[in-house]
């Protein structure tokens, strides 16, 4: 698996720390361990064990209360039960990434790319969610009260359960 990261830190498997301050383009993470980078600014790493944002860890069950996560592809990410209340999450890349049970009330999603992933659960009360890709994404028994679904792509995604934005229960 190759994972993405932009003006992030991770922690390798031998308990260094890798990080990128990249703007534009994002380093991409490779199957092979390189030699230690001179310039930090353009390192790259394997063997993630963590990633760290703004020096919180992204974990299942983590509180990432407010964090700016804009833009980043954070493809197949385990969040389960994390806390991303107000979190910046605008343009990111979601796809296939496991936020069974999060809490994401009032999230900005806008724009987000979500295909395939596990939403199933969560709380996205009053989140925005208009422009955002979520092709067969999973939010059974999610709570979407009052949240902004506008242009959003929902092709074969499934919301069995669901408490959509206008408080009716989806079949």
């Amino acid at each position: 698996m190759r994972i993405r990261l932009a003006a992030l830190c991770v922690i390798l498997a031998a308990g260094s720390i890798g990080c990128s301050s990249a703007s534009s383009a994002m380093p991409t993470i490779p199957t092979t361990v390189p030699p230690p980078p001179t310039d930090q600014s353009s390192a790259t790493v394997a063997a993630v064990d963590a990633i760290i944002v703004q020096g919180r860890v992204l974990e299942p069950g983590a509180d990432l209360t407010g964090l700016d996560l804009a833009g980043l592809d954070l493809s197949e990410v385990q969040l389960a039960g994390a806390n991303l209340t107000g979190a910046k999450l605008h343009r990111t890349k979601l796809a296939g990434a496991d936020l069974t049970d999060a809490i994401l009330v009032g999230a900005d999603l806008s724009g987000a790319s979500l295909p395939s992933a596990m939403v199933t659960g969560a709380d996205l009360t009053g989140a925005n969610l208009s422009g955002a890709d979520l092709t067969k994404s999973h939010f059974d028994d999610a709570n979407l009260t009052l949240a902004n679904l506008d242009g959003a792509f929902l092709y074969r995604a499934d919301f069995t359960g669901t408490i959509m934005p206008n408080g009716e229960v989806h079949d």
